[in-house]
Parts: C-alpha cells; structure tokens; sequence
C-alpha cells in the first residue's frame, strides 16, 4: 500500500461525503416537486433513482476500498502507527486532531506518520 494510495481513499471518501449530501438536496427538491408541479413527478423520481443507483456504485467502490485499507492496516505490528493511519486514513481526522488524539507533539505524529508508511509499504 503506497501514500498515493492512502490520499486517493480520502479523496474519494470525500467525493462520496459530497455526493451524498447532493443526493439528499435533490431528493429533498423530488419530494416538493411531488407537492408543486405533479406532472413533472414521474421525470424526477427516475432521474432520482439514476442518481441513487450511481450513489450505490460509489458506496460499494467505498466500501471494497476501506476494506482493503483496514486489511493493510491491521497488519502493521506497531499499535500506535496502526491507530495513526485508522485515524488519518480511515476517519478522516487531520494532523493536529490526530495530534491531540494521540497526546503526541505534531513533530512525532508526522515522524510516526512516516515510518506507518513504510510499514504498510512492505
């Protein structure tokens, strides 16, 4: 597992974080097109569920990525660079909440950082 890999994954968590925030403003406006304009309904829930299919896609590509992820992870022997990368990589945090999660100085965090690296490289 490389670090490209690793931010591709944040990346595409966040994509998905987005998408679906999108998918709920839009079946939030399906729902008052419903109540206002009814002939337009039908057009609307099908675009909607194109749109819910495409969610699903993404969920399942999000889910076989963050499982592989997880797998890499468990196998890093040091407990401390294994709950580091969960946090970074997994749950999103950034450098200086992973920081205070941890109790360590940003410095070690990003040293720690480095060396998890190399132990998923391996």
């Amino acid at each position: 597992m490389t670090k490209q890999k690793l931010e591709e994954y944040r990346l595409n968590l966040k994509e998905l974080k987005r998408f679906i925030e999108e998918y709920r403003m839009m079946r939030d406006l399906g729902v008052a097109i419903d109540t206002l304009a009814p002939k337009y309904s039908q057009k609307t829930k099908e675009e909607l569920e194109t749109e819910k299919i495409n969610l699903c896609k993404k969920v399942s590509k999000y889910l076989k990525e963050k499982r592989e992820i997880e797998k890499e992870i468990e196998n890093v022997d040091d407990a401390s660079e294994a709950l580091l990368l969960r946090y970074r990589y997994i749950d999103g945090y950034g450098w200086e909440e992973i920081s205070e999660l941890m109790n360590y100085s940003p410095r070690n965090i990003h040293y720690m950082h480095k060396k998890a690296l190399l132990s998923v490289a391996n």
